[in-house]
């Protein structure tokens, strides 16, 4: 089953008005700061969401393919966000986040 996944935010997580996770939705979410490369991020992405695969996710999903089609003009080596603080070793406790939702169809339940 075809899936799309894209960036919606990057902020702490307290800031995040919405949580998504609705049918046909599952919101990811990884740590990030200033040295965070793009490469990073898909491992992350994709760790995520193998821990998470459980939680409503067809079988089916495509989510390598959604992935690969979220970072196909990052270089991976790249820096995803320069304009972040860069964290210390203790800075780590309350990271800012890069949030991803990941979509897909859902058929509509009929109810007779």
């Amino acid at each position: 089953m075809n899936a799309d996944l894209g960036c919606i935010d990057v902020c702490l997580p307290c800031y995040l008005t919405d949580h998504y996770n609705r049918p046909g939705e599952l919101l990811l979410g990884v740590p990030v700061d200033g040295h965070t490369r793009n490469g990073q991020i898909k491992d992350a992405l994709r760790n995520e969401f193998n821990s998470l695969a459980d939680f409503g996710t067809p079988e089916d999903l495509e989510f390598e393919a959604a992935l690969a089609a979220c970072f196909a003009k990052c270089d991976g080596r790249k820096t995803f966000d320069k304009g972040l603080d860069v964290n210390g070793p203790n800075d780590w406790d309350e990271p800012c986040y890069a949030w991803f939702l990941l979509t897909w169809p859902v058929e509509e339940e009929h109810v007779s």
